[in-house]
């Protein structure tokens, strides 16, 4: 649904991983479930006055990380989870609100499921709104940090946020800028309120030695992406001993880098049968990437994602037959 420029609202079930790189508008990000079964979820995109807003949940655990937008801070809620939660090395739950600044790295670990909600704000956002307000009125006072909250916040928040989507999308008539600008700022006072008036977690958050370990193994793959990483060669890269990169991969996400490397491929081939411009066969796409018994391979690839590699690939040749009819 859309009113001119200034609203949209787009929703996208998500049955895969894959479909979770744009979990904020204006960012990507690296996906690699780390929790057996068929990923699903929901993925809402909406924009107020030029302010995305975006909403996700997901069934399972990942692990995701990238960069965060030019020019823009982003603020994201925790708004439930079944299990353990960590964001750029802070413990978080519901109701939890982590501030990520502009042009800055970004991680997080899920391991269950879980919901979020983010905006994203400009440095003129900033200044129309908070600018008698000190350092929260320019984009150098958002600096990284997590600011407690509780589940009932989250859920307050989260409620008037989709009553006030879903009134937005029912209007009939054209709105004005000025009625979209105050309900843009009526939703980020809503969820900045627990930021301003609230005490951070810690002073400012910095990566744990074991977590830059991982993050700069999981920047060694990116550059490397769809071939076999032994874990020697991030042994050598990251010029660390195995017990080392080991007991870091267990700090950080809960189990060892031979294991997280295995979860990498079998992403990689799931991406690989989801592009409709490859055309490896899947025992080639196995052995490319580092599995040589296509059995194993298969029964690890349904445990993991709970359909077999044919399935993943008989589904997205149906789309594209639909598609083109």
């Amino acid at each position: 649904m859309s009113h001119g420029q200034f609203v949209a609202l787009r929703e996208h079930r998500v049955e895969g991983f894959e479909q979770l790189n744009e979990v904020v508008t204006g960012t990507n990000r690296h996906i690699v479930q780390i929790e057996r079964g068929l990923l699903r979820g929901v993925l809402v995109h909406a924009s107020i006055a030029g302010m995305p807003l975006d909403f996700v949940s997901f069934n399972l655990g990942i692990r995701t990380s990238g960069g965060s937008a030019d020019g823009r801070v982003i603020v994201g809620m925790l708004m439930d989870s079944s299990d353990r939660v960590i964001r750029a090395s802070y413990e978080s739950t519901p109701g939890d609100m982590l501030i990520t600044p502009p042009r800055s790295e970004h991680e997080g670990n899920y391991h269950g499921a879980a919901s979020l909600l983010t905006i994203s704000f400009s440095e003129a956002d900033l200044a129309g709104i908070f600018g008698t307000e000190g350092r929260w009125g320019h984009i150098a006072g958002w600096r990284r940090n997590l600011f407690k909250g509780d589940s009932a916040l989250a859920a307050r928040i989260g409620s008037n946020a989709q009553s006030l989507l879903v009134a937005l999308g029912k209007q009939k008539a054209p709105m004005s800028a000025e009625t979209l600008d105050f309900w843009k700022r009526t939703i980020i006072e809503d969820m900045t309120v627990g930021i301003r008036n609230g005490e951070p977690a810690l002073a400012e958050g910095p990566l744990t030695s074991a977590a830059r370990v991982v993050r700069r193994a999981e920047e060694f793959l990116e550059g490397r992406k769809g071939k076999p990483v032994h874990v020697s060669h991030l042994c050598a890269e990251l010029k660390l001993p195995r017990r080392t990169l080991h007991r870091a991969f267990h700090e950080v996400l809960g189990m060892g880098p031979i294991e997280f490397l295995r979860y990498q491929r079998l992403c990689d081939i799931r991406t690989a049968l989801n592009d409709p411009n490859v055309h490896d066969t899947i025992a080639d796409l196995a052995i490319q990437n580092g599995f040589s018994h296509l059995g194993r391979f298969a029964s690890s690839y349904r445990q993991h994602f709970g359909e077999s590699p044919s399935q993943t690939r008989i589904s997205v040749e149906r789309n594209m037959n639909d598609v083109a009819i």
